[in-house]
């Protein structure tokens, strides 16, 4: 009689199945793509060795050689995969199960100073094709505080300038209205007037719709011609941080940007010293009684 032996997959076969199903159920490419290189970058670095939770600590801990978010990058997704295993039966144990996520370094995040910012918009007075789409986009970043992704995602049918409303898709494919002010609806109204329609997408490029790569180009282009980097993640910060400085609380600019919760936006509010100096003198008991600030 033979006895019938169990054959376990390889790691790399359930990463195949995992990215699959998850495909079937909407999961965006973006996030597959992070999942997929955190447990392919495991999965060299281990060889051959089994994955352990010892293997997986010290993973962790190499982690923090490449930058100091390394180790929390990594957990996330690494622990999800894990889970999704055992749910299935495809693995016995999830190797992460008893390791705390790490703690990523409490930092502010850098935004444009308000000089680089009014360099910025006065910059963009260009009036071929490509600078009137650049303008726009920006000026809608800057405005709105969308996401690359949110931005890029943007359709003809998402706007709705007589209302100055903007539909996003945000993370998880949830959609949120954002809202623009006159220079941004004149903006978009000038690059409308030379968009063909032959594409659903906004933004278009010499061969289409704008991709991500495309537009890191034109911001570095811009950055190189400008002395000072300008990223589309850096001007979302930007425009959090420029409505907190105008007044706007936490709660609101949190729902502007489409965050899931007021710890991650106060990350992207920076209060410069110089902010501070010129709210302690506004604020500062001794301005309420002698009128003087400084």
């Amino acid at each position: 009689m033979r006895v019938k032996r169990t054959v376990t997959p390889r790691v790399e076969d359930l990463l195949n199945q995992y990215l699959d199903n998850h495909r079937v159920i909407g999961t965006s490419e973006k996030t597959l793509e992070g999942y997929e290189f955190q447990v392919r970058r495991l999965l060299k670095w281990a060889g051959e060795k089994p994955l352990t939770e010892a293997l997986l600590a010290e993973y962790l801990l190499s982690c923090r050689q490449v930058s100091e978010n390394m180790p929390k990058a990594a957990y996330s997704p690494l622990k999800t995969f894990f889970k999704w295993c055992v749910e299935r039966g495809l693995m016995k144990k999830n190797p992460l199960a008893g390791i705390r996520s790490p703690k990523a370094p409490k930092r502010v995040l850098p935004a444009l100073t308000r000089t680089e910012t009014r360099h910025l918009l006065s910059s963009l007075n260009g009036h071929t094709l490509a600078c009137i789409r650049n303008k726009a986009m920006i000026l809608t970043i800057v405005d709105t505080g969308v996401r690359a992704s949110e931005l890029l995602g943007m359709t003809l049918a998402d706007l709705h300038l007589d209302r100055g409303v903007i539909m996003v898709r945000g993370k998880g494919s949830k959609f949120r209205r954002v809202f623009i002010t006159s220079p941004t609806k004149d903006a978009l109204q000038s690059w409308l007037a030379h968009h063909d329609g032959s594409e659903p997408q906004l933004w278009l490029g010499e061969r289409g719709p704008l991709t991500y790569s495309g537009l890191n180009m034109m911001m570095m282009r811009l950055s190189r011609r400008l002395g000072f980097e300008v990223r589309p993640h850096k001007l979302r910060r930007t425009a959090a941080t420029t409505m907190l400085r105008n007044g706007a609380d936490v709660l609101t600019v949190s729902k502007i940007l489409g965050h899931s919760s007021i710890a991650v936006t106060q990350r992207y509010l920076d209060l410069t010293d110089g902010d501070l100096q010129e709210r302690h003198g506004r604020f500062s008991a001794l301005t309420a009684h002698t009128g003087r600030k400084r």
